[in-house]
């Protein structure tokens, strides 16, 4: 969507979404459970909308169960008969084999002795362990003999610690197998349950069976006592941090729960980050180690828009290039990939999770500029392929009946939700009017409602300050007026330099070549019209016209193209059979700080005109307006704000009765001024003059006749243009008498 801001364009998206969202199904709740297969892949469980807080409780109330039913399990007689009966067997073949190697070791004449480090043979004498000295005085015979039955005996040993080895791991089989058998039937039993409630989801029960087999493989998780003292560290007063629940791998992460959502949800995501769009895996901290499980995985604006709408401001994504990437990888593979963004800045990357990723079906919509949008289609390739409906969202309405009641509809709604005093029918219209004045059209209203439920609060305060029980239409324009007030500092210390005379600009008499433009001055919050003196002076030359602010650089490219129209007006009207010739220099006196736009181009145009017909302009007049080559005075912007300002001046400097302006006839339509000059020109005070050609602005400037053109090819006598024609004719001379030249028959030749 693409428009201005403060037009409303977000809170009339969310209602056209929300009407749109609430006629579709309620979307599946996600939930993110343990990979008993891939411990570091979580696996995604889809539900019916409300189904997975109840498995999770259903997961929860199961490990209850199993925490008090296993152990319970194990207190009967038949598991410690059949426990004994395996340990008797064990210790039984044990003891049978040591006993055999134990004879064995007596008749070759050593004897057994278990120590921490193993079983040891020692060769023995009259019942007792040999010591060193009666080993070395053994024959060297004897010991050969005694060493060779040693090492035999170590090779018996090696076997029969195999054997015994291999008798306790089986037993210990044995023995796992006789838990399983025990715990089957209670865990069995309590998993069933759970699978009939969601026996319709083949997922699920997969899960199901996956948890019941890593139960009964891990039947010891349920069997810790619950209160164990943790280890004291070395330091005095602290404590080791307990371990982490070995049930927790059975919990339920419920990512997504719709349980309590009617339709498809619509999310006005307004920080669209990286991880608040896709997600997040959170961390805690133990003993410097940061760690993290599936049941830390927290859900993203994707997910939580995951088939409805998510509605983003397209700047903000944009901020934020990894979020940029991240939304079109996502709408790309249709697919959230849930990853950590610190991964791509590590030099030694670490294992973490990698959950599975969720199918994605959702419709983004993204709020912007139409200048943001234009350039995000023209330079970014996968915009154009992934954002293909645009709304083209406008800032202004027609005034009719029907959107004048809308305003007032408006204005009814937001003081009802705010509370604010009720608004008198003078005051709604005063509101429509200043609707009508933000756009600068008497045919069309702004809807910018950000300003007006500005005026509206502030309308309302100074309402509240005359302890008045309605807002009127003085409170209007009180806060119309508190809101200049606070913003034209710099408009009033302009004025006060011209009063001063500090800026020279005329109010009254007539002056060559001398005209007063008007231009408008922007603040960022507040514009104000600024009048300007211009003038111009002719004389013989072939440079044409000197802009004195285009060639000092001081002027922009559409004001330098306004100038280089003049010159085809000129060329057009008055070197039909001769070229012209001449210089003149044009420029806006006392400006400092630039100048662009075209509005003053008619403005240049009477100015020199009137140095070249040597007739002078009146200087109670100011003048906007472009003009084409043709003569025609065309439209500007800032029509209100550059009479207002033109207005005030006349009325600092003293009224006179004939000061007015002039403007393009068609930014009539656009007239939307204060009171104060209305009333000034209902009393003859001010004039304002709509001008369709030039030819009209230079008489009513001058007083004389503009002139046209007769049959002859010549302007009547006396007119404005045949006036200037004469003096072009005569500067083309002169230039041709001082510059003449001898060709190569010596004839002298014009330049």
């Amino acid at each position: 969507m693409a428009g201005e801001s403060g037009t409303g364009r977000k809170t009339s998206i969310k209602i056209a979404v929300n009407q749109t969202a609430a006629e579709r199904p309620t979307p599946d709740d996600w939930c993110y459970v343990h990979n008993f297969a891939q411990p570091d892949s979580p696996r995604a469980l889809r539900l019916p909308a409300g189904m997975g807080c109840e498995f999770k409780k259903a997961v929860q109330d199961l490990l209850e169960e199993l925490k008090e039913e296993i152990p319970k399990a194990f207190e009967g007689t038949v598991h410690e008969e059949r426990r004994a009966t395996l340990v008797k067997d064990l210790t039984e073949k044990r003891d049978e084999l040591f006993n055999g190697f134990k004879a064995e070791a007596e008749k070759r004449g050593f004897t057994i002795e278990q120590s921490g480090g193993g079983i040891l043979t020692l060769p023995v004498k009259d019942g007792k362990p040999m010591s060193s000295q009666e080993w070395e005085e053994l024959s060297e015979e004897d010991r050969t003999t005694l060493e060779e039955n040693q090492e035999d005996l170590q090779k018996v040993m090696r076997d029969i610690t195999r054997q015994i080895r291999d008798l306790e791991k089986s037993a210990k089989y044995k023995l796992r197998d006789l838990e399983r058998v025990i715990a089957a039937m209670p865990v069995s039993h309590a998993i069933d349950e759970v699978k009939e409630a969601f026996e319709a989801h083949k997922t699920v029960i997969d899960y199901l069976d996956e948890l019941k087999e890593d139960v009964l493989t891990n039947l010891d998780d349920f069997k810790e006592e619950e209160d164990q003292q943790q280890p004291q560290m070395p330091i005095p007063g602290m404590k080791m941090p307990r371990e982490d629940d070995p049930l927790i791998r059975y919990a339920v992460n419920v990512l997504v729960d719709n349980c309590d959502r009617e339709g498809a949800p619509v999310i006005m995501e307004a920080n669209p980050s990286f991880y608040n769009l896709i997600g997040r895996m959170e961390y805690r901290a133990t003993m410097g180690t940061m760690t993290t499980d599936y049941t830390m995985i927290k859900a993203g604006a994707l997910h939580q828009a995951n088939g409805g709408y998510l509605v983003v401001e397209a700047l903000d994504v944009l901020k934020n290039p990894t979020a940029w990437d991240a939304l079109k990888r996502a709408l790309r593979t249709h697919e959230i990939h849930l990853e950590d963004l610190n991964d791509q800045f590590r030099v030694i990357q670490t294992q973490g999770l990698k959950p599975e990723p969720i199918p994605l079906d959702v419709k983004v919509i993204m709020i912007g500029s139409p200048m943001l949008g234009m350039l995000l289609y023209q330079h970014e390739e996968d915009f154009r392929k992934l954002f293909k409906v645009k709304a083209d969202f406008g800032h202004t309405v027609a005034q009719d009946e029907g959107t004048v009641a809308a305003y007032a509809g408006f204005i009814a709604s937001r003081a009802r939700e705010e509370h604010l005093l009720p608004f008198h029918r003078t005051a709604m219209a005063r509101i429509v009017e200043y609707g009508g004045r933000i756009v600068a059209d008497q045919e069309k209203l702004s809807t910018r409602f950000v300003e007006i439920a500005d005026l509206l609060r502030e309308a309302d305060y100074w309402a509240q300050q005359d302890e008045s029980e309605i807002v009127s239409s003085d409170h209007v324009l009180k806060a119309i007026e508190e809101k200049v007030y606070r913003s034209n500092r710099v408009e009033e210390r302009l004025q006060e330099m011209i009063t001063e005379g500090t800026v020279l600009v005329d109010t009254e008499g007539s002056v060559e070549g001398q005209i007063n433009g008007l231009a408008v001055l922007s603040l960022g919050d507040y514009e104000f019209g600024k009048p300007s003196r211009l003038t111009a002076r002719v004389f013989a030359g072939r440079a044409g016209i000197i802009q004195i602010d285009r060639d000092t650089d001081m002027a922009g490219n559409i004001h330098n193209k306004g100038v280089m129209i003049l010159q085809g007006f000129f060329s057009s009207r008055y070197a039909r059979e001769n070229p012209l010739s001449f210089s003149a220099s044009l420029t806006f006196e006392q400006l400092y700080n630039g100048v662009d736009g075209d509005s003053a181009s008619s403005t240049e145009l009477y100015c020199l005109l009137s140095a070249l017909a040597r007739i002078p302009l009146r200087q109670d007049l100011a003048v906007t307006g472009s003009v084409n080559q043709l003569g025609e005075v065309q439209a500007i912007g800032g029509a209100n704000q550059k009479i207002e300002g033109w207005f005030h001046t006349c009325k600092l400097k003293g009224f006179t009765g004939t000061q007015g302006a002039m403007i393009p006839a068609s930014n009539v339509r656009h007239l939307q001024l204060k009171d104060e000059v209305i009333e000034a020109v209902k009393a003859g005070q001010f004039h304002i003059y709509p001008i369709e050609h030039v030819d009209q602005g230079i008489e009513i400037l001058t007083g004389v006749e503009a002139g046209e053109l007769q049959e002859d090819g010549t302007w009547p006598v006396g007119s404005i243009n045949y006036r200037v024609a004469k003096h072009l004719e005569s500067l083309s001379r002169s230039m041709q008498e001082a510059f003449g030249s001898r060709d190569g028959n010596g004839r002298q030749s014009g330049v």
